[in-house]
């Protein structure tokens, strides 16, 4: 029905006439029937004028593929398509530039010259570029096939003018020795002054501590966020400031030198003080002391007596 199918007989039956004997069909009928069906059905090369069978149809068939070679000129086009078109238009390249040639011809060639069996990702970006590969010193072969030492290292140099960052090579091609060296950096260490110290404790008590973009900009112009972080955790006696930036922290200079005590206390007891600050332990003994002992926020001090010393 979806097909709309129509036919002028819809079931050529089988033959029911002239019966053997026993009710059954002869076999002169048979092939009688048969050798009618395939002259009114069957293709023109499968059978003879007679309706017998073609053994030349049944035959294997070996079909003689002739490869063509690519030349300079025609690569060029091809290279010039993908410029103009991306890969995947391989029916306007052929138009354009490559009459003779037919669509999958296209494709295989730039597989080849892509370097790649698969060209769906390219396809998907319609990639385009001017020179699709530049390939390697065919010519100047040496006597046993290969290519000469000479042809190879020149083909590199080339390639190195071409395509390397300026300054890693010199200017004749060779690599420049000097770039693959290891780079050192001096690091200028600035020393905070009285004044900037107070700033800092004054963008604390304002803003408390976290806030050091705010703090830069209001009083620290020439300090970057990540150093008042630093210089804070060594005011406060703290590796890690978590648990201030939690808590919003503030307080004046009074508060950050009792801060700085009760760290300083803490960590002396627990051997966790290293570099001038209270560094946290893995078995989390430093966080459960200050958990216990309470922060005191803004003025407050230790709340319990400090920690004795381990024997």
């Amino acid at each position: 029905i979806e097909q709309q199918w129509k036919g002028a007989r819809v079931r050529t039956p089988a033959p029911h006439k002239h019966r053997t004997m026993n009710g059954g069909t002869s076999e002169a009928e048979k092939q009688e029937w048969a050798r009618q069906m395939r002259l009114k059905f069957s293709p023109k090369d499968m059978i003879n004028t007679d309706g017998s069978l073609s053994q030349e149809y049944w035959k294997a068939k070996t079909t003689r593929v002739v490869i063509r070679k690519w030349t300079d000129k025609e690569k060029e086009l091809l290279i010039k398509g993908i410029q103009q078109f991306g890969i995947g238009a391989w029916n306007l390249i052929c138009d354009t530039y490559l009459q003779q040639w037919e669509p999958n011809e296209l494709r295989i060639k730039t597989a080849r010259l892509m370097g790649r069996q698969s060209l769906v990702q390219y396809i998907e970006q319609q990639w385009k570029g001017a020179r699709v590969r530049t390939p390697a010193p065919h010519k100047h072969r040496t006597m046993n096939g290969g290519t000469s030492e000479a042809e190879k290292q020149e083909w590199a140099r080339q390639m190195r003018l071409k395509f390397s960052p300026k300054d890693m090579i010199n200017t004749d091609g060779s690599l420049s020795q000097e770039y693959w060296k290891a780079k050192t950096t001096r690091v200028v260490i600035r020393k905070w002054t009285d004044k900037e110290k107070e700033l800092l404790i004054k963008g604390i008590q304002q803003f408390g501590i976290g806030a050091w973009n705010l703090i830069c900009d209001t009083y620290l112009q020439q300090w970057e966020p990540n150093e008042l972080r630093i210089k804070t955790a060594r005011l406060m006696g703290r590796q890690s400031l978590v648990q201030y930036i939690e808590q919003q922290w503030k307080g004046d200079a009074d508060a950050i030198a009792r801060e700085y005590e009760r760290n300083h206390e803490i960590g002396t007891a627990l051997n966790c003080w290293k570099g001038g600050v209270l560094v946290n332990d893995e078995e989390g003994r430093v966080l459960a002391l200050i958990n216990g002992s309470g922060n005191s926020g803004g003025g407050g001090g230790v709340s319990k007596e400090p920690p004795k010393k381990r024997a």
